[in-house]
């Protein structure tokens, strides 16, 4: 009849006999409800969600088409009435909680579609989220196990939908963008609060399968509000990078992987201590995984400064950043050590912790040492087109020859320094990770000088140059004779 008659003006009519319809077999679902037929179950569930289905794609086709700004309205007041149906039953009668649970999956499938019809995108993931949230309560409340594997079910859509929502990683239009003060922002915040809701209800309740929801809603959370930081910040230098030189735009590409690196690391304390303190292992892991992308960002990003021709020795951005972490990574390990018992994993992480903390400062003395270097050699072959005779071009190539030499050699002596001081602490504070952290390094710088360094020097220059290098390693090797049982010491209990 649809395809063959409908025209617009019939709409009313349509609604009111399909209508009809509806509350015929709704009714009868209800009286059945009321008394039961035991014999029939089934056939009965299974046409009381045809006659949902069938309904509301028709009004849907019908009222959507014609009176969109309706179709909203009219969803939530089917959902209401579905609710309040529940809400009776569950009062009147003694074992309807099928029933009861039917028409409560009816009612959060109607509030979703709703929801999805009023609005899109950031809007619309915010809403699912709170739903979501309210649903999961609601259905470990009334220990209905469909419901709240529902609620679960539109968490991982909502969580789709906004990794495919345009504008989730690079906001768009950028000229309109307001730190934090945006849908999205607020979209990313609410989604997280409202997993880590779900898990606090899972938390109250007995649930065989509770602890392994528990570990995933929190880890959602965890990278949800990770993932919305990040692109908070990383927007939030896109903007500053507008209409700007090219000299200015790479400053500010690179402040903004260093201020990445800090804000990981910064996200990451918090998360750690508090995983700890309340023994949850997915804050813990969220924690710990932040840090571990933080300084690996700061370390690949931070070893070149760029532009290197605005660099200056220790007062940039790149110092401050690695200077920062590496505070942080200090307090993280005076954590990690007062709860080295949390795990059985915990001291294989707190004395990786430690070596990464000093992997991590050689790479802040190696990229202020090379880039000092680089400036200079920048500043000399800019001048190389500029001079016109041979012998100025030859007397340039050496003076650039010259100071790439010098960098090894400082590099080499830079290395050399830190790893007497790495010894030097670690059996100060009974460190064996800085210990053999301290030989490795001093082995392999002097691997360099041998094979790379000394390689360029004149021979007379090369001569004088092995027999200090030959006296260093006597001195070195007399050391390690009269020390070596604190070199390698056991120092795992006196490690404080």
């Amino acid at each position: 009849w649809h395809f063959e008659f409908y025209s617009s003006d019939k709409h009313t009519v349509i609604v009111f006999f399909i209508s009809i319809f509806w509350v015929l077999f709704y009714a009868l679902d209800i009286f059945r409800t009321i008394r039961p037929v035991p014999k029939i179950t089934i056939v009965r569930h299974l046409v009381s969600f045809l006659n949902l289905a069938f309904f509301y794609s028709t009004l849907y086709i019908i009222v959507n088409k014609e009176k969109h700004e309706w179709m909203a309205a009219v969803t939530i007041l089917i959902a209401v009435i579905y609710f309040t149906t529940a809400q009776v039953l569950k009062k009147r009668m003694e074992g309807s909680g099928f029933v009861h649970a039917q028409l409560i999956l009816s009612t959060f499938l109607l509030l979703v579609l709703a929801t999805s019809i009023q609005f899109n995108d950031y809007t619309t993931i915010l809403l699912w989220s709170l739903e979501a949230a309210g649903v999961v309560w609601y259905g470990l409340r009334l220990n209905f196990t469909y419901v709240w594997r529902s609620a679960l079910l539109l968490f991982l859509v909502a969580g789709l939908k906004l990794l495919a929502t345009k504008g989730a990683f690079a906001f768009l239009p950028l000229e309109e963008f307001k730190p934090l003060l945006n849908l999205r922002a607020l979209t990313f915040l609410v989604g997280s609060v409202s997993l880590a809701a779900g898990a606090m209800f899972f938390g109250r309740r007995e649930n065989s399968s509770a602890p392994l929801i528990i570990s995933w809603l929190q880890s959602a959370a965890c990278f949800v509000f990770f993932i919305g930081i990040s692109v908070e910040l990383n927007d939030f230098f896109r903007l500053q990078q507008l209409n700007q030189t090219d000299e200015i735009q790479s400053k500010l590409s690179f402040t903004r992987f260093m201020s990445l690196s800090v804000l990981w690391t910064a996200y990451s304390l918090p998360f750690v201590w508090l995983g700890l303190r309340i023994k949850k292992n997915p804050l813990l892991v969220s924690g710990l995984g932040a840090l571990l992308l933080g300084v690996a960002l700061a370390s690949i990003r931070g070893i070149a400064f760029d532009p290197v021709n605005l660099f200056q020795p220790m007062v940039n951005v790149r110092a401050w950043a690695i200077l920062l972490i590496a505070g942080t990574m200090v307090v993280q390990e005076r954590i990690l050590n007062t709860r080295r018992d949390a795990n059985e994993w915990m001291p294989d992480v707190h004395r990786t912790l430690r070596i990464a903390l000093v992997l991590f400062i050689l790479v802040l003395f190696t990229g202020e040492t090379r880039d000092f270097f680089q400036k200079t050699l920048l500043t000399w072959r800019s001048t190389f087109d500029s001079l016109r005779t041979p012998q100025d071009h030859q007397t340039l190539s050496d003076e650039i020859l010259r100071l790439e030499n010098l960098e090894q050699l400082s590099l080499s002596g830079v290395w050399l320094m830190y790893s007497v001081v790495l010894m030097i602490v670690g059996i100060w504070r009974k460190f064996s990770g800085f210990r053999i952290a301290s030989i490795v390094l001093f082995g392999m710088t002097i691997l360099k000088i041998f094979t790379y360094d000394l390689s360029f020097l004149e021979t007379l220059y090369r001569i004088f140059s092995f027999i200090g290098l030959g006296l260093i390693l006597l001195g070195v090797s007399y050391m390690y004779q009269r020390f070596k049982h604190l070199v390698f010491a056991d120092s795992t209990s006196s490690e404080k």
